[in-house]
């Protein structure tokens, strides 16, 4: 079962990102919809957009 995308808000009520699941990551957009990195649950590793590793769990929000 696939999650629907998450809409990630700043204080001001303005949407600064998405997190989208696809093919078991989670991935996630800033506002303007530009990939900004993933986690794979299965490894338990976020990755940035160019493929560098950010450290372990999920670290999406800090890639905005």
């Amino acid at each position: 079962m696939t999650m629907k995308p998450q809409q990630l808000y700043d204080r001001n009520n303005r949407l600064i990102g998405r997190i989208k699941e696809r093919s078991g990551k989670l991935e996630i957009f800033d506002g303007n919809n530009k990939y900004k990195g993933r986690y794979d649950p299965n490894t338990n590793i976020t990755w940035d957009s160019n493929n560098r590793k950010v450290g372990t769990g999920n670290l999406l929000t800090t890639l905005l």
